[in-house]
């Protein structure tokens, strides 16, 4: 007996090769990504470059995601397996199979399945892996790597991660088994199907949601609300998604079907009629599908942002090779300083290119009737952030010029405003005072702010500060302000050698700000602008390195349900193939009548995936933005290439997954 169910076993995989075949190679890719990502957490040369941990923790994640995936995917898949062969075990029951006999047939082909794809990702993993580190290498700058070791640890822990998921997979498959009565279930496959019914409920918590997730990514202002509400639309709009291929999608081609005019025409009864029963089929896949095509494109325009602005960023955040700062205004401190750093150059043998230094205060303003008041601090920042916020440096005409290669002059009564946002204004109305303004359209880097993503800034610059602050001051009164402007000075330095950080350079000018004299009267700060670059960069290629991978498992996850949709429609329309046949329609018409309703099938989830793309571009550019992507037409470029090549991949899986249909649907025509 143990042979015959180990032969029907095989049998089954390979009569059903269509089906098993995808599902190995699947697995395969999600066992070789999950390998992967364990052994590049525990590279040396990846943990000993800068921003090791970040790299880390970013591979960490996506080892999470790819674990989540892999579970929704096997399930999802090991349900179309299912329904696929309900009918070869309701055969061996009718030919006098036991249930039990059914469950260890069932049991050998798990085995079967989890051997052959734990095997095929990991010695692909083992043949591809030194190449991997060779390009990830590459990414990091890393010149020379020794060994190419694989941690055994990490192949026995995905061993037992990716046989536990399958051992699960067998369990339930079984237990269903156990539970069922396969000759009813052969009975009932052979029954016609009901019309199916929109729920209202599901109506209106579609459009609720949708409607919620689209106005708060449209709405928010700023990235504290972006951040706040990201993750709630987020999930409105996957929820909203599946309601929408489910009722909402049910209850407008049900409308279609009472317009006599539309319904009645030789083209559209059996298109509507038909498509009518595929959506309420394959509503959970086309939903998926959407979903993870949406996730797609924004990951790979976020990916494509960050690379196209990776070095205007790392020029834009760290404009200088170093830089001191402390909080306060002291020219003759300024000249000590200056002095001691260059004493220090000479000293450890560091040729200077220059030395500059900035002098601006900063304060926050808000808008009220036709003019900008200071925001007062009395009631707590968190509150203070909430509200319409500006932050505004303030800087004198003459340290403005001084760091740009652009001289100004200001008129009486004049000032001049750069926007991060790209806002303008004819004048600037503050307080009492009143000035006429001329726009900046870029500033010298020096006067970036770090709270560049996270405020509107504005940088303004004035003939003499005093003015402004004086303003405040009477504005402020004897309100209780825990300090609403703050003055701060910045000296950046430049080296003639600015590939790699001299440590001990690096110490001695860090020490000048730590020092007594300077630190018991101001706060400091030191930026080692040459290390962070090198960080940043290998920040970035880390997730590079994740993004991709994601990216690859979103096109991998949308190819597998497509083809398995189309599989699990192939089966079911086979039937109404015949029935379309003997109603008198040729097989022309058939063709087309099939083929309308595939493209519209395949294709609605990619136009609603786009729709979600393009409402979500504004809160995802918010948030993006705190880690490099500083331009909007940078954004937009990445997100118009980023459809594009999607499209593409979609047109491609399109034209084989209809193979697979057709050959399903005509295998099962006459069964």
């Amino acid at each position: 007996m143990k042979k015959l169910e180990f032969k029907l076993a095989f049998n089954n995989i390979k009569n059903n090769k269509m089906i098993y075949i995808p599902y190995i190679l699947a697995s395969g890719v999600f066992v070789y990504i999950y390998l992967l990502l364990l052994n590049l957490q525990s590279e040396a040369f990846i943990a000993n470059s800068k921003g090791s941990r970040t790299i880390a923790q970013v591979l960490g994640l996506g080892t999470w995601i790819i674990m989540i995936f892999a579970i929704f995917f096997l399930l999802y898949i090991n349900a179309v397996l299912n329904k696929s062969r309900i009918k070869d075990l309701a055969l061996y029951s009718m030919l006098g199979a036991s249930k039990k006999s059914i469950g260890k047939v069932i049991g050998i082909e798990t085995v079967i399945t989890s051997i052959l794809s734990i095997a095929i990702g990991i010695g692909t993993l083992l043949l591809s892996y030194p190449l991997i580190l060779k390009i990830i290498a590459k990414i990091l700058g890393i010149t020379n790597i020794e060994i190419f070791n694989i941690n055994t640890f990490f192949i026995k822990e995905t061993i037992r991660m990716f046989v536990l998921m399958h051992l699960v997979l067998g369990i339930i498959n079984i237990f269903s088994i156990m539970r069922s009565n396969p000759i009813q279930l052969l009975q009932k496959s052979k029954e016609g199907e009901k019309e199916p019914k929109a729920s209202i409920i599901g109506i209106v918590l579609g459009l609720s949601l949708l409607g919620y997730g689209y106005y708060a990514a449209l709405t928010t202002d700023s990235i504290i609300k972006s951040l706040k509400v990201f993750f709630v639309a987020v999930i409105a709009v996957i929820f909203g998604t599946y309601f929408l291929f489910g009722s909402i999608s049910i209850i407008l081609l049900k409308a279609l079907k009472k317009n006599k005019r539309v319904y009645y025409k030789e083209k559209n009864m059996t298109f509507i009629s038909g498509l009518l029963f595929r959506v309420k089929e394959s509503s959970a896949a086309l939903a998926s599908i959407c979903i993870i095509s949406t996730m797609f494109l924004v990951v790979f325009t976020s990916l494509t942002g960050l690379l196209k602005s990776k070095e205007t960023f790392l020029e834009y955040a760290f404009p200088s090779d170093y830089a001191l700062m402390y909080y306060g205004q002291d020219r003759d401190l300024d000249e000590n300083i200056k002095q001691e750093i260059e004493k220090i150059s000479q000293e450890e043998n560091v040729p200077l290119n220059d030395i500059k230094v900035g002098e601006k205060i900063l304060f926050g303003i808000e808008k009220k009737d036709s003019e900008f008041v200071p925001v007062v601090y009395e009631e707590g920042t968190e509150k203070v952030f909430e509200k319409d916020f500006t932050l505004v440096s303030l800087v004198n005409i003459d340290q403005f010029n001084g760091l740009s290669d652009k001289k100004y002059d200001l008129k009486d009564k004049e000032v001049l405003i750069y926007s991060n946002r790209g806002y303008t204004y004819e004048d600037f109305k503050f307080g009492k005072l009143d000035y006429k303004t001329k726009m900046l359209e870029t500033i010298p880097n020096h006067f970036n702010s770090p709270t560049e993503g996270l405020f509107h800034n504005l940088v303004l610059v004035v003939e003499d500060s005093k003015e402004i602050t004086d303003e405040i001051d009477e504005f402020i009164g004897n309100k209780k302000d825990g300090g609403t402007y703050t003055p701060q000075t910045d000296i950046f330095i430049d080296v003639k050698d600015n590939t790699v950080s001299n440590p001990n350079f690096t110490k001695k000018i860090t020490e000048i700000m730590t020092s007594e004299k300077i630190s018991q009267q101001y706060s400091t700060g030191f930026t080692d602008g040459i290390t962070s670059r090198v960080e940043f960069s290998n920040i970035y290629s880390g997730v590079y390195i994740v993004a991709t991978l994601l990216s690859l498992i979103f096109v991998i996850s949308t190819s597998i349900i497509i083809y398995y949709k189309q599989i699990a429609e192939g089966v079911t329309d086979g039937k109404n193939i015949a029935i379309m046949r003997k109603m008198g329609m040729s097989q022309n018409q058939i063709k087309k009548n099939v083929s309308r309703q595939n493209f519209f099938m395949f294709f609605a989830p990619f136009f609603v995936a786009i729709c979600h793309t393009l409402g979500s571009s504004k809160i995802v550019f918010d948030i993006v933005k705190i880690v490099g992507i500083i331009d909007k037409k940078t954004f937009i470029i990445s997100t118009a290439i980023g459809i594009g090549i999607y499209l593409v991949v979609y047109l491609i899986m399109f034209k084989l997954s209809t193979v697979v249909y057709l050959k399903m649907a005509s295998r099962y025509e006459n069964r």
